[in-house]
């Protein structure tokens, strides 16, 4: 029988060899709806419906996402059912996992529609500089996302309860309260009827920020445990990382879409594009972000594990919970089936996070 070390890496490998074949199945389809004139066929065949420059985009969009869904279907289905329950941590039936993934293409359709015609109505009216506008336009959503995202994104995935008056409570109050950092409440994640997986997090920003504390982080950890949990996700706000991380977002935006407007200057004419602005284009687009995003990947995964590495500083200087901290992450790496020692490239292209073992040894070593 496997031990959950086992366990872990065949999942991790698993789980990474199906998105990188996700990712580069994607970027196919998308060239070959370049190369082949494809995608121009469906730009003609929606003018002959409308000249609308709103509404034509805005099809082509849903025509092109949708394409990719389904396309990518399953790979999806593979990843997100298949190995979950074949590793036990997916507690869904198949109907429920198609209606989340129903719900997560609506969402992806409407973000997509919204970016994407912002986009290529920019670079119709401001050809030279559509990129700097965009950027700034992209940026002030970003925030927008972080600020709505407890309060509309995850209650269409997750129920929510607030969290009972008790022992608990009046740790995550107090420890709040200590650090001056002000919350709009304290709530359970119901994530126990979909997943065995573990999570706790300050979402929102503002008037929504609070704290969620996954149901099953609940029944498995003491309520020391949770509150070095939440002494580590209460650093990042004390620590001002949500506002260094949305700066660090804000640099790569405009990194990228500077990058990405030279590319679609380069390259139009070579894929028969009429004009930059040609929605024809989305494709090349899309897959021009693609790409660069996967370059800035480990730019911005170093950056995120540097944060939360200095947040689990925090959260041992600011509890003295070394014991505590130790036995949440061993009992998170077990219930998340995290490896907790992974290949140095993989952590370094892939990990948000600093590795299990990592942190533990932090704990063990400096307190």
């Amino acid at each position: 029988m496997e031990n959950n070390n086992d366990q872990s890496v065949k999942y991790e490998r698993l789980k990474l060899s199906s998105s990188i074949i996700s990712i580069f199945t994607v970027l196919g389809v998308l060239f070959i709806l370049i190369i082949t004139g494809f995608s121009i066929d469906i730009r003609s065949f929606i003018k002959l419906q409308t000249e609308s420059d709103i509404l034509g985009p805005s099809i082509f969009i849903i025509i092109i996402v949708l394409l990719m869904s389904i396309i990518t279907l399953p790979t999806s289905y593979y990843s997100d059912f298949f190995l979950e329950k074949k590793f036990g941590l997916n507690r869904m039936n198949f109907w429920r996992w198609l209606l989340d993934w129903t719900k997560s293409l609506t969402l992806e359709i409407i973000l997509s529609v919204i970016t994407i015609s912002v986009i290529y109505g920019l670079i119709r009216s401001f050809p030279e500089n559509w990129w700097f506008i965009a950027s700034v336009i992209l940026a002030i959503f970003s925030m927008i996302l972080l600020i709505i995202t407890p309060v509309i994104l995850l209650p269409m995935f997750y129920k929510f309860e607030p969290l009972p008056e008790g022992d608990l409570k009046n740790r995550l109050m107090n420890l709040a309260d200590n650090l001056n950092t002000s919350i709009n409440g304290i709530f359970i994640w119901k994530i126990g009827e979909k997943t065995s997986k573990s999570n706790a997090a300050v979402t929102g920003l503002g008037r929504t920020r609070r704290i969620i504390i996954a149901d099953t982080l609940i029944e498995t950890m003491t309520p020391e445990e949770i509150e070095v949990v939440m002494a580590h996700e209460l650093g990042h706000h004390v620590k001002k990382d949500i506002w260094k991380g949305i700066l660090v977002q804000i640099i790569l935006i405009f990194l990228s879409l500077y990058g990405i407007s030279i590319l679609l200057e380069s390259f139009y004419e070579r894929f028969g594009l009429s004009e930059v602005s040609d929605y024809a284009g989305i494709p090349l687009l899309i897959m021009f972000t693609t790409l660069v995003s996967l370059v800035s990947m480990p730019v911005a995964m170093w950056f995120s594990r540097r944060s939360e590495k200095n947040a689990d500083i925090f959260a041992l200087e600011i509890t003295g919970m070394k014991v505590e901290f130790c036995s949440a992450m061993q009992k998170l790496a077990e219930q998340n089936l995290s490896r907790k020692n992974p290949n140095k490239l993989v952590k370094w292209i892939f990990y948000s996070h600093p590795p299990i073992e990592d942190r533990i040894e932090l704990a063990k070593k400096y307190f």
